[in-house]
């Protein structure tokens, strides 16, 4: 009996639109939509004076040489061979493919808006100074918003009961007198 009066007091009066649940979707596209893969390629300067003899001056000339020789066209994978401090230079640089969630916060935000042959500007990390090349960018194909819709249908649904079911229970609450006979 007491799910017959949820069904008819609650369920009864919620309708959920196709436009809830595409702004649902669109609010959401992250979760499914596919997650972007970056290949990644990387340099590495060191410029504390322990590891280079050059020290802090050093290190930034050679960045700028570095910058230089790649915006001549230099390839990526050629240029981190020749100057990489890295344990990585000898493939030239190349650190692997990544999904965009597993990387730091700090190269999430310096990759979010870049394509395939882009450059981050350097970065301070734990390694050192490190300039990243996007070799490649990889988009997966995650749920259209059609087999999405009865996920989110379902999800918007046992929301709004939610919502409206602790409200109707306090309306009773509130209308309710109870007096005790003694």
């Amino acid at each position: 009996m007491r799910s017959k009066l949820v069904n008819y007091e609650i369920k009864s009066r919620i309708v959920i639109t196709n436009a809830d649940i595409e702004s649902y979707y669109k609010e959401n596209q992250l979760q499914y939509g596919g997650e972007k893969s970056y290949r990644l390629r990387s340099i590495i300067v060191k410029s504390d004076g322990l590891s280079n003899d050059l020290g802090e001056t050093g290190a930034k000339s050679k960045k700028e040489i570095i910058l230089a020789e790649i915006k001549s066209g230099q390839p990526f994978s050629k240029v981190a061979k020749a100057y990489s401090e890295s344990s990585f230079a000898s493939e030239g640089g190349y650190l692997g493919e990544f999904n965009y969630s597993t990387l730091s916060p700090q190269l999430q935000a310096a990759v979010k808006d870049l394509e395939t042959g882009d450059l981050t500007e350097w970065l301070e990390t734990d390694y050192g100074d490190q300039l990243f090349f996007i070799e490649g960018v990889i988009q997966a194909s995650g749920k259209s918003l059609e087999e999405s819709k009865p996920e989110i249908e379902k999800k918007l649904f046992d929301e709004v009961v939610n919502q409206k079911f602790n409200s109707w229970l306090e309306e009773l609450r509130r209308r309710s007198h109870i007096k005790t006979i003694k």
